[in-house]
């Protein structure tokens, strides 16, 4: 109850776009929808890197993947859903705001001890 899956919606006509998809309204008003992105393609790639490289390439990744979503000196806030995903968002702003006077993420019940659980996790990586 209060989800409606797939493209289905409450509203009679309406259709909401599937994950990793969007709408495309060209100039002759003709509405097309595109993916640009699927999991298949994502396991297509020929790319290999060593498993030592691996955590410094996810590092990397993420870094400029959340630069290029911060725009200037605006505050950030976060949605923490309790995953290891948005944890890591939180602690990579955190770690890149630390010297501006930007809003700090707060972090309430559950999601706290996972971002504990990650900074300690990265504390033991440093280390090894």
């Amino acid at each position: 109850m209060g989800y409606c899956p797939q493209d289905v919606t409450l509203i009679e006509n309406v259709n909401k776009l599937l994950p990793a998809h969007y709408l495309v309204l060209d100039h002759l008003k003709t509405l097309r929808i595109e993916s640009y992105w699927s999991l298949s393609s994502f396991f297509n790639t020929t790319e290999t890197i060593a498993r030592e490289e691996a955590p410094q390439r996810l590092e990397t990744l993420l870094k400029s993947a959340i630069e290029q979503r911060m725009i200037g000196k605006q505050k950030v806030g976060c949605f923490l859903s309790g995953g290891l995903g948005s944890a890591s968002v939180s602690w990579f702003l955190s770690e890149k705001e630390k010297n501006s006077n930007a809003s700090r993420p707060f972090l309430k019940g559950k999601t706290k001890k996972i971002f504990k659980l990650l900074i300690n996790l990265v504390k033991r990586w440093n280390a090894l």
